[in-house]
């Protein structure tokens, strides 16, 4: 009883009956039209002048309701992991969102929040877009630049205007996580068995499993049929140990030019028996506003020694993905972006 009397004159009160958490927050008397990234932002934010609101309490403090109310915590999004989508269940808010935020794309596009639990020092509670910092987001993938203009301040409150929020977990598991185990000749039957088992509400978060005895070809059509797939209800996104993200079998083709790349990544030419390492310089010394471009072939310890976080393979789409995955695991993990072209 006493803790129940603490949490609620601190502004916080959990209900882990209902698994519910209710909290204060005050306007910060932004004007009606402003653009808005955030719905709620906590006290240790500076991005309360794009906020609707912020926090009494700390981002800190209210996760930790949130722990109490037997909330479950999922994942934000994480792009040197290529996870693009928010994780976590659909949690709902009252007073709505949509009472003070608008959406230039209208009501139809009105999207749930999602309780992440944030990450690299949560200080944000409600993001209008993938904010990793942020206890929770709208549950889609929008990115900040994308989603720039889209919300704005439906209405003009005044600073300092007190309003409590409640957030409630309905016990339904949402988004649940899938492995999609992709095997040679074993795509239409997996996929099979993925679809029997997406909830009725919600979705798979799914995490692709390419075996390494898929061939280069096999790995990429398989790619180009998840890429179609990647969509609310099936969301691809994070990839298994040793391996890369599904995306590095579906590279530009433009990129096979070197003079259509914005950088120039360590190139690996690939054989059954041998390896070929090329290091394109850059050299900005003549009077073209672009560089002439100087490749060189080298050893491993240089290849391994470039300056690079990227990596383009070129190997024969007859190629097992063992191969791939073996030079994927002898290089420094600062190289974080393969792409593989099929020969």
């Amino acid at each position: 009883m006493l803790a129940t009397v603490l949490l609620a004159a601190s502004g916080i009160f959990a209900d882990a009956k209902s698994h519910s958490v209710t909290f204060t927050a005050t306007a910060t008397g932004i004007e009606k039209n402003t653009i808005v990234e955030f719905l709620l932002v906590g006290p240790e934010s500076d991005r309360d002048y794009e906020s609707v609101f912020v926090t009494d309490a700390s981002a800190r403090e209210i996760a930790d309701e949130f722990e109490r109310a037997g909330i479950p915590c999922g994942g934000a999004v994480d792009l040197g992991l290529c996870r693009f989508w928010p994780t976590g269940k659909h949690v709902s808010v009252k007073p709505d969102i949509w009472q003070y935020v608008s959406d230039a794309e209208g009501e139809t596009a009105h999207l749930p929040a999602t309780y992440t639990g944030g990450r690299d020092m949560p200080c944000a509670i409600l993001a209008l877009y993938n904010c990793p910092q942020s206890l929770m987001q709208l549950d889609d993938s929008l990115d900040q630049s994308d989603t720039y203009e889209r919300f704005k301040a439906a209405v003009a409150l005044e600073k300092g205007t007190k309003v409590s929020f409640t957030v409630s977990w309905d016990g339904v598991d949402g988004i649940k996580p899938y492995s999609l185990r992709l095997t040679p000749g074993g795509f239409i039957s997996a996929l099979e068995d993925m679809r029997k088992v997406i909830p009725a509400e919600g979705g798979l978060d799914v995490s692709p499993d390419f075996a390494p005895e898929l061939t280069v070809g096999e790995a990429t059509a398989i790619a180009a049929s998840l890429a179609m797939l990647d969509l609310r209800q099936v969301r691809i996104g994070g990839y298994a140990e040793g391996q890369m993200f599904y995306r590095a079998f579906l590279p530009l083709e433009e990129w096979r030019n070197r003079k259509d790349r914005l950088t120039q990544p360590l190139e690996i030419a690939l054989s059954e028996t041998n390896a070929v390492y090329t290091i394109i310089d850059e050299d900005w010394s003549g009077e073209g506003m672009d560089p002439v471009l100087k490749p060189r072939t080298v050893g491993l310890d240089d290849a391994m020694g470039a300056n690079a976080d990227t990596c383009f393979i070129f190997a024969p789409k007859m190629m097992k993905l063992e191969r791939i995955y073996e030079i994927k695991a002898a290089f420094p993990k600062r190289i974080r972006n393969w792409y593989i072209y099929g020969e």
